[in-house]
């Protein structure tokens, strides 16, 4: 693995096989580019530390986002991390469980969290701006969910609810899939 602290500057152009791990005890800038599996670490848990997501004139809009964060694999959140998305498109493009929160927590901050993969995928628990399900595969909620701006579902793929609560407070939810709850 590749550790990063506080203070380096990291551009990667192609995901590869490994994994590079941002580790710092101030506010950390996270370079918006495509990983392998990227994990977010505090050098302390007594004190929370924020990973900020590009640069500060990120922006989103109906169009796209200026800046681009993709995670092919596992996106790994470690305890007192606190990830600021800061308007970037954060795609996830891993199967099964591609967003471990592991008490860290995220801020969806004008953000769109898309969540891609042909394969089942479970949904991390948290507050969404802008949320995009795509690929022709069952996204399972892993707890109660809000999305409060957007929320896409794809055709051909399904958002299973479970039997969790999701709350979709934005004003435009578009689904060309398919929506299932489970009984609890």
């Amino acid at each position: 693995p590749l550790s990063i602290g506080g203070l380096a500057t990291f551009t990667a152009s192609t995901a590869a096989t490994g994994t590079v791990t941002y580790i710092g005890s101030n506010v950390v800038t996270i370079a918006t580019t495509t990983y392998y599996n990227l994990t977010l670490t505090p050098t302390s848990t007594a004190a929370a530390r924020t990973f900020t997501f590009g640069a500060s004139d990120n922006t989103c809009t109906s169009g796209g986002c200026t800046a681009t964060t993709t995670v092919s694999n596992v996106f790994t959140l470690s305890s007192a991390a606190h990830a600021n998305f800061n308007n970037t498109a954060v795609i996830l493009s891993g199967s099964g469980t591609v967003f471990s929160k592991a008490n860290g927590t995220f801020i969806a901050n004008g953000s769109v969290v898309q969540y891609t993969s042909a394969s089942d995928t479970n949904i991390a628990t948290g507050t969404y701006d802008n949320l995009n399900i795509s690929g022709a595969s069952i996204k399972t909620l892993l707890g109660n969910t809000i999305a409060t701006s957007t929320v896409t579902v794809a055709s051909g793929s399904t958002l299973a609810i479970s039997t969790y609560t999701f709350s979709a407070t934005g004003s435009t939810w578009t689904n060309s899939g398919t929506v299932t709850e489970g009984t609890g």
